[in-house]
């Protein structure tokens, strides 16, 4: 796989801004999921295991475990490929042993622990993710077990994280174990979208109305929001009629059906989140690169 070389000043930020995840992530597993032999999947969820059931550190074990998935995809892929994952592995499994010695368990409920354990994990990994990096594990797993086998990297991934958490529940000998790690797994994986994608503070609008151009005027003058036309047809009546995407802020959207509901009551709509919405009246470009 090519890449493009990168700037000197892209390359830090990547990698303090995988840094920073990396302790974050350590945060959930030292304050809240080791303590409490939560296993959310991954490699650091058996590392967990392994920790309740030997004393031996987490961090280093993730390691450990991590290091033959590297020196196989180094082989296949060159260094280029692995290198910020590489320091996203080390970074995390220095922090979770370093941090353990400083700080103590927040809590001992395993329910609390499951929810703020996976908040943090997910934060942590999205922001290690959003540069560019990752911290190997079940990631990088699935990935070498695409190529060599064939098996999709969403249904790896699922085997892979569902069978640490049943090994979490028969080595701590409860099905809660099972049960508080898949809902701790379940936060994180949504925690790490919203961190990728942005939390929903805007909203697709989908117009259907055979007054587009009256509602398209009332929107440019109430909202001052850029509107794109098309031409639809439905499948049904075969009939073509003109249709409008706007996007718009959360607190504008009782505004825009008002506009709408005034002009067309007829009108058909349909409303969707718009994660993330780059460009003028949202978020700039060189913000969205950061």
């Amino acid at each position: 796989m090519v890449k493009k070389k990168i700037s000197f000043k892209k390359l830090f930020k990547r990698l303090i801004g995988i840094t920073i995840g990396s302790i974050i992530q350590a945060f959930g597993i030292i304050l809240f999921l080791s303590p409490n032999k939560i296993a959310p999947g991954g490699f650091s969820g058996l590392s967990i295991i392994i920790y309740h059931l030997t004393k031996f550190p987490v961090g280093t074990m993730y390691f450990i475990l991590n290091l033959p998935l590297f020196i196989i995809a180094w082989k296949k892929w060159g260094f280029k490929y692995i290198a910020l994952t590489l320091f996203g592995t080390i970074t995390s499994s220095i922090f979770i042993d370093l941090l353990s010695y400083f700080f103590k368990p927040m809590t001992d409920n395993p329910l609390l622990a499951s929810i703020y354990g996976g908040v943090l994990v997910g934060i942590g990994v999205g922001i290690v993710f959003k540069y560019w990096g990752s911290t190997g594990g079940t990631d990088l797993l699935s990935q070498l077990i695409y190529t060599y086998i064939g098996v999709s990297f969403g249904t790896s991934m699922l085997i892979l994280d569902t069978s640490i958490v049943l090994i979490a529940a028969i080595v701590f000998k409860s099905p809660e174990f099972a049960l508080y790690g898949m809902l701790a797994l379940f936060i994180s994986s949504k925690v790490i979208d919203y961190v990728q994608e942005g939390f929903s503070v805007a909203k697709t609008v989908f117009i259907i109305s055979d007054k587009t151009s009256e509602i398209k005027l009332k929107i440019f003058k109430e909202l001052e929001r850029g509107v794109t036309e098309l031409k639809v047809t439905g499948s049904y009546t075969g009939i073509e009629r003109d249709a409008l995407i706007c996007v718009v802020r959360q607190r504008e959207l009782s505004l825009i059906k008002d506009i709408i509901h005034e002009v067309d009551p007829q009108a058909f709509i349909i409303i969707g989140d718009a994660r993330e919405v780059i460009g003028e009246g949202f978020i700039p470009i060189e913000e969205a690169k950061r």
